[in-house]
């Protein structure tokens, strides 16, 4: 019997330092750091990965490129964010907002 898209999506989380959004979702932890490395599309470009914390102590790593989430994230850090993805392609953007507990 074949592994369900959750099994699978599971499975990704646990056994990868990188984690990735598809559209419609979107994950919470706090937002550690971040530094600028080469861009895994354009090597020519740059991105930054920022680290998370998720809620079980698992430390995580996410790229994004973009300048407009450079500017929010960089006011958060240390601080529990949800992140979520709306969109497919070039025409993705995040929707990133302060959990208040």
């Amino acid at each position: 019997m074949p592994i369900s898209p959750e099994q699978a999506k599971e499975c990704s989380f646990k056994n990868s330092k990188f984690f990735g959004l598809v559209d419609g979702d979107s994950f919470t932890a706090i937002l550690k750091d971040s530094k600028i490395v080469a861009s895994h599309f354009d090597a020519e470009k740059e991105s930054i990965r920022y680290t998370f914390e998720f809620p079980d102590g698992t430390v995580k790593w996410w790229e994004n490129g973009s300048g407009a989430n450079l500017e929010i994230l960089s006011q958060l850090y240390g601080i529990k964010v949800t992140i979520t993805r709306d969109g497919i392609g070039n025409s993705t953007r995040y929707e990133i907002m302060e959990v208040i507990d």
